[in-house]
């Protein structure tokens, strides 16, 4: 969960110092919403933890981004993601991985702070191969983001986004709402297709695609801008642009960003 802070109507989200922030993305669907967090070793900052949703579902053969952060201890962290199928990878808090099979596996994120103290997070990841489709059809997949702020450039999912695809020749119409890791998927005849991605706080996105027949799944990633932004000048506070008129807003940790509520 990414801890929020009112202020005269608007959530600023803090997404760095000694705040967790657990989400996931492109890749696939996201099942559940509930965390699961261990604490191992101990440094002068408290204890370092990992917090990660505890399940995933994904399609073999198609990517699917972890983007986790730890919270106490000593920052900065280095991540170990061990992804359950023999690969084990080093790096920052996001982390894409493609598994090749169908199965079920247990993802083990580890997280060593500067002092060498360790904390682990565990999920399980359901892959399953991607639907057969017949002749003249796609197995089409939209993930719907938002920027990261400015010190991650990385994007963040965006859940609860409709997405309404309308088939330009005949009218026809589906919709989905983008689970948690911002994704919704949809089998559809070869044409072109409207697609329309509303979601609270953000513009809405509006777009001609044209999706070809084909057995592999086709994947659409985009990025919703929001209303309002935050941006960040160097040397200087950042400044709050609210509708027509400009303000000042102070906040020292090194890393945030502003949504509506």
């Amino acid at each position: 969960m990414r801890p929020a802070l009112a202020l005269f109507g608007i959530v600023l989200l803090i997404l760095g110092g000694m705040v967790a922030v657990v989400t996931a993305s492109t890749g696939s669907s996201l099942v559940g919403s509930s965390s699961t967090t261990s604490a191992s070793t101990t440094s002068n900052g408290g204890p370092v933890t990992v917090s990660i949703p505890s399940n995933f579902q994904g399609y073999a053969g198609q990517p699917l981004t972890f983007s986790v952060a730890g919270s106490g201890g000593s920052p900065p962290y280095v991540y170990t993601y061990s992804f359950g199928d023999g690969v084990v990878q080093s790096g920052g808090s996001v982390m894409t991985h493609t598994y090749q099979s169908a199965g079920s596996f247990t993802l083990q994120v580890t997280a060593t702070d500067s002092a060498n103290s360790v904390g682990n997070g565990f999920a399980t990841v359901n892959i399953a191969q991607a639907p057969n489709v017949g002749s003249g059809q796609a197995f089409v997949i939209f993930y719907v983001d938002q920027q990261g702020p400015y010190t991650n450039p990385n994007n963040y999912p965006i859940p609860g986004a409709s997405i309404v695809v309308k088939n330009v020749a005949t009218g026809a119409t589906q919709t989905a709402t983008t689970n948690t890791n911002g994704a919704a998927a949809f089998t559809v005849k070869a044409a072109s297709y409207s697609v329309s991605i509303s979601a609270t706080g953000y513009a809405t996105f509006t777009q001609i695609y044209t999706i070809v027949s084909s057995s592999n799944p086709q994947t659409f990633t985009v990025v919703l801008t929001p209303r309002h932004a935050v941006s960040q000048r160097a040397g200087s506070a950042p400044d709050l642009t609210w509708g027509s008129g400009t303000s000042t807003l102070s906040w020292s940790p090194p890393s945030w960003q502003l949504v509506l509520s």
